[in-house]
């Protein structure tokens, strides 16, 4: 706007004019004239603000639940889903809405998008969501990554990443070197006399790793003390009866000194009631910590392995074994 001063009869009067080239418009924003006739004079395009920031307008927007999921460890030949929503944050409706395709070992439920599970249709309001369904079922070990698009006709579409991880499992062990601490060890059961504890109860031995170990403690003489945890396979039942799975055990033991109680280590392969196998170290009497390890196939049939610890107790007031950094995991091929 422009005005002058016009005087009249010893009154001065402003007279305005408007000047519509001094407004623009981009994203509701006010862009405001330069006056100085002399200065460098700028206009914005309400298309292509300057500073990037122009808003979608009528568009479609569609955003993702996470730019990053990823699926649990699994062993070849095992499956696993997800579901992920999809958003629509703009201000118009996004039709033609489909996800990019997926590259093996990942890929939409059912063979195609949304997924058997996933409720996307063709067209996504403003404002609204919806869900996808994918899933990661790796036939070798390794570890895999692919992008996921969620695509529309006009406008951004929504990006994130799918990982997932295949071939040994995590230690299926609770507790394996008794840093989670009590009497009993949390995690673990006592299944004979005597008692057992977690943690570093004595000035000797120290322990392997960490601050704690598995200990076997009071209880009366010529007993065996026993510590056991089992551990469900049956996750892997299928893979399992077909003779393609491993189970991989190892831990550190040792007792006091010399003359002081034997210790065993074992692994049972069961299901119920009913037995198809089992691994032992025999009684041991190291006063050093010692090494123990076991692979093998997975014997047809089992649901669960059974780890349990063992002392022999002589004489004294304790049963002198100690076990620590102790792991079962399962491989497949």
């Amino acid at each position: 706007m422009r005005c002058w001063w016009i005087w009249l009869g010893g009154l001065g009067l402003a007279a305005c004019q408007l000047d519509s080239s001094g407004v623009g418009s981009s994203g509701g924003s006010l862009v405001e004239e330069n006056d100085d006739p002399a200065g460098d004079e700028t206009s914005a395009d309400p298309a292509d603000p300057a500073d990037g920031s122009a808003g979608l307008g009528g568009q479609a927007q569609l955003s993702l639940s996470t730019d990053l999921y990823r699926f649990d460890r699994l062993l070849p030949g095992e499956e696993a889903h997800a579901t992920l929503t999809v958003r629509n944050m703009g201000e118009a409706e996004a039709s033609g809405l489909t996800g990019s395709p997926l590259p093996a070992p990942f890929g939409y439920t059912g063979g195609r998008f949304p997924g058997t599970a996933g409720d996307c249709a063709p067209s996504l309001p403003a404002g609204a969501s919806c869900t996808v369904e994918v899933f990661f079922g790796p036939t070798a070990a390794g570890n895999f990554e692919a992008p996921l698009r969620i695509t529309h006709d006009d406008g951004p579409e929504a990006t994130g990443t799918l990982e997932g991880q295949a071939g040994e499992s995590d230690n299926l062990l609770v507790n394996p070197g008794g840093e989670d601490l009590g009497s009993p060890p949390p995690g673990w059961m006592v299944t004979g006399p005597g008692t057992w504890v977690a943690g570093d109860p004595f000035d000797v031995p120290d322990p392997l790793e960490g601050s704690s170990y598995l200990g076997a403690n009071e209880g009366p003489n010529d007993q065996i003390f026993r510590l056991r945890q089992d551990v469900a396979v049956d996750r892997w039942a299928a893979l399992i009866d077909q003779g393609i799975v491993r189970v991989r055990f190892e831990g550190h033991a040792r007792s006091y000194q010399e003359g002081d109680d034997d210790y065993r280590l074992t692994v049972q392969y069961i299901d119920g009631d009913e037995a198809f196998g089992n691994w032992n170290s025999d009684w041991q009497t190291s006063t050093s910590w010692q090494f123990y390890s076991d692979d093998r196939i997975v014997p047809a049939g089992t649901r669960t392995v059974r780890v349990l610890l063992s002392c022999n107790k002589g004489r004294g007031e304790i049963c002198d074994a100690f076990f620590d950094q102790l792991s079962l995991r399962v491989t497949a091929p």
